[in-house]
């Protein structure tokens, strides 16, 4: 395990995602990390089986997206984030997800949109964590467009392509909680949902609709 803490208003992108990158052939491939606002105190963590790509796509924000951590990023800039980083040496999902979510109930960071450490594609969560989930938002008293669950609007279904058929890996009540669970914007995410063209995430087939297919299960 390694420990790396980066003052962003004095190192640049090319040494932070160079030294991931180094650190990335040498096996470790995986890892979780913070951003911390040190005009505010409020947090972001997030894990990764990639980091040099992951941490990449945090400079890579713009005004289409969703996620509170990439709208402060786009406020403040990035000069007054410390970004830390803990690099770890050959690790799977289920391990970083583990660490994540530790770091998720310890610290209760104010830039993330859910208190559970999960992709929503494919997972459902249990009743007991959707109630922690409300619970923890109540608590924030997040409001508005920073209220996590966005439940109003038309739903979007992703739907996995198998070579036994179709399967509905993951339902979101609207545009804006795909964009966000997807790391995509919106406008891709209308586009995608009404062409239901084909696309590749995490090495499988998925399309979007906003309708279920008939031949779901099938």
């Amino acid at each position: 395990m390694l420990i790396y803490l980066s003052d962003l208003s004095h190192n640049p992108k090319s040494e932070v995602i160079g030294l991931a990158r180094r650190l990335f052939k040498r096996g470790f491939n995986g890892g979780v990390y913070f951003w911390l606002n040190t005009l505010n105190g409020k947090m972001y963590t997030g894990s990764s089986l990639n980091l040099p790509k992951r941490l990449a796509n945090y400079w890579e924000t713009t005004p289409n997206g969703t996620s509170i951590i990439c709208s402060a990023l786009l406020k403040y800039g990035h000069e007054p984030f410390v970004l830390i980083v803990v690099f770890l040496n050959s690790v799977n999902r289920d391990q970083v997800l583990a660490l994540e979510q530790n770091a998720l109930d310890t610290f209760k960071p104010a830039y993330n949109a859910s208190p559970l450490a999960s992709s929503p594609l494919g997972f459902k969560h249990s009743d007991e964590a959707k109630e922690k989930n409300r619970q923890d938002t109540l608590s924030r008293g997040w409001k508005g467009n920073l209220h996590p669950s966005y439940n109003t609007g038309k739903p979007i279904y992703l739907i996995e392509v198998t070579p036994s058929g179709f399967k509905l890996a993951a339902t979101f009540p609207n545009i804006c909680r795909c964009s966000t669970a997807l790391a995509i914007n919106r406008n891709t995410v209308t586009r995608r949902a009404t062409s239901k063209r084909v696309f590749k995430y995490n090495d499988s087939s998925y399309f979007l609709s906003f309708d279920l297919p008939h031949l779901l299960g099938s």
